[in-house]
């Protein structure tokens, strides 16, 4: 059951918890190295903080003979939105099937495992790596990963996210403002109600996807012309659509979100063709392109949601220095332009 679960015979588990609101920048990256070298059991050479995650604190540790590996301390209170076993569970599976990242060692609020070797994409590079990209993804959709649902993810995740942060209130009247103008019980609620009309139907293709392919989360190793996709916890059974409407919006970027470079017509078309074209082993119609084409920007409204919601839970309660309510109102910004593009479909 071990080896079909991914699990490796000799992972290693520590009863060790790093408190990252509590802690030193000093303590916790003492705390890092001692659970890297226990779980690796080889002396480390350089600890290294790696900024650009949102979620989780990141270190990279390198040794004198193994390869790098890297520690990720989950955020504070994410364990009200991501469940770390089923995550962890999942993972494993995936990081074996794709031999890559693959889990060393678990803490009581982290993981340990394998650093893979490349390059971020910044969304300013996506574009021009549209076509290993899309066929990355589509292997990706092809594995079968066990778990307890296979059904999509998308609206009982967004349930219990919003249940989360129904009774949030801020002290400071920056973001105040901000929740008052993003509007959850007027704009979000009526919109997620929307998209589970136009979702969930049987036309909606679903597949284990990753959820979070922004550029960051996708690794390209020029030397072997290689794309691998890393940070897996929000991977799970979900929309075809979704996970390329959310990869589509991260065009737009992170810290400085762009609306406009959201891609054109003719990008859409040409990732959807090699896409479908990898998934299946053949060139798809031309109406097999446009169906997924509008499918995928149902699925980039209800990314935007996603992560709007997600970015007002993070304000709350997040360390990382990310401001979390100024990127959930430009969420919610594109959430009120894409409506009108929902209902332009409809004409």
């Amino acid at each position: 059951v071990n080896q079909m679960l991914g699990v490796l015979s000799d992972e290693k588990h520590l009863d060790i918890k790093i408190n990252l609101k509590e802690s030193t920048d000093e303590e916790i990256e003492q705390q890092v190295r001692i659970i890297c070298e226990k779980v690796i059991n080889e002396k480390i050479t350089e600890t290294t903080v790696l900024v650009g995650g949102v979620t989780n604190a990141l270190y990279k540790c390198d040794f004198e003979k193994r390869k790098s590996v890297l520690v990720r301390i989950n955020g504070e209170g994410t364990e009200k939105i991501i469940d770390r076993k089923k995550e962890i569970a999942k993972m494993r599976q995936v990081t074996l099937k794709l031999n890559t990242g693959i889990i060393r060692g678990a803490f009581e609020n982290g993981l340990v495992y394998d650093y893979i070797a490349g390059v971020p994409l910044g969304a300013d590079k996506v574009p021009q790596h549209i076509d290993g990209i899309a066929q990355a993804m589509a292997t990706f959709h092809k594995m079968d990963i066990q778990t307890e649902s296979k059904e999509p993810m998308l609206f009982s995740t967004m349930d219990a996210w919003l249940n989360e942060i129904k009774d949030i209130e801020f002290e400071d009247d920056v973001r105040k403002r901000l929740l008052k103008t993003i509007d959850v019980q007027g704009v979000i609620k009526p919109l997620i109600a929307e998209l589970r009309k136009r979702m969930m139907t049987k036309e909606f293709k679903v597949t284990f996807c990753h959820n979070d392919l922004l550029g960051a989360n996708i690794i390209y190793n020029e030397d072997n012309n290689t794309y691998n996709f890393i940070d897996h916890e929000y991977g799970d059974y979900n929309y075809v659509a979704f996970d390329i409407g959310d990869h589509f919006v991260e065009w737009c970027g992170m810290e400085d979100f762009v609306p406009a470079n959201y891609p054109s017509a003719q990008h859409q078309r040409a990732f959807v063709k090699s896409y479908l074209t990898a998934y299946d082993g053949q060139e798809p119609s031309s109406d097999a392109i446009d169906l997924l084409v509008a499918q995928s920007n149902v699925g980039s409204v209800a990314a935007n949601v996603f992560w709007c919601v997600w970015a007002i839970f993070q304000s709350a309660n997040s360390k990382i220095k990310f401001n979390y309510m100024e990127y959930a109102k430009s969420r919610a910004d594109m959430c009120v332009y894409a409506k009108q593009h929902l209902e332009a479909l409809d004409k």
